[in-house]
């Protein structure tokens, strides 16, 4: 399953890691490349309940500049910060439609 996050703070962050540990394919989008780039050398680390974990993020990239191919099986919208329409414009244009409802 192809899962995309919009938004990779705390709680994208352990989304992501989970998600990742249990063998999906997960894409964080950040807030700006700074983000990313922190994420990229750092990965997810995640401590407490379900037990301490550390993975590698692999694809990150700011929301602005999202450039991963393809389409999602899921995408999780997990910001604060990003206007709703800018939000499901971008979600829609990445969404697998025979996945989608």
């Amino acid at each position: 399953m192809k899962t995309l996050i919009v938004g990779a703070g705390a709680l994208g962050r352990i989304i992501g890691a989970r998600l990742l540990a249990a063998g999906a394919s997960d894409s964080p989008a950040t807030r700006n490349a700074t983000s990313a780039e922190q994420i990229k050398a750092s990965g997810f680390r995640v401590t407490g309940t379900g037990g301490d974990l550390s993975i590698e993020a692999g694809e990150v990239a700011p929301f602005a500049e999202y450039s991963v191919s393809g389409s999602f099986d899921l995408i999780i919208l997990r910001n604060t910060r990003l206007p709703g329409a800018e939000c499901s414009q971008f979600q829609s244009s990445r969404a697998n439609p025979t996945t989608s409802s």
